[in-house]
């Protein structure tokens, strides 16, 4: 289910390009081999390989981005807390 939440975020959806969309969904969402994607998308494996490497490295950007921002949020509360606010 996670994976499904992943691929529909919307700040996700705006980083890939739409082939990168489609292997991703192929390859996570569909199960799908590298080699099934390539053969229903005329592409090589190789190219399908980049794409999944593209989305998922842009994807993992985006989650590091979350991590920050939880983070801060929560030296933020935690100092609240601290100065009874």
């Amino acid at each position: 289910e996670f994976r499904r939440v992943l691929f529909r975020s919307m700040v996700l959806e705006q980083e890939l390009s739409p082939r990168q969309r489609t292997c991703l969904r192929a390859f996570y969402v569909d199960g799908k081999s590298q080699t099934e994607i390539a053969r229903r998308l005329g592409l090589s494996q190789a190219t399908v390989s980049y794409h999944i490497h593209a989305a998922k490295a842009a994807a993992n950007r985006l989650l590091h981005y979350c991590q920050i921002a939880v983070a801060k949020a929560n030296d933020c509360w935690l100092e609240a807390e601290n100065n009874g606010l």
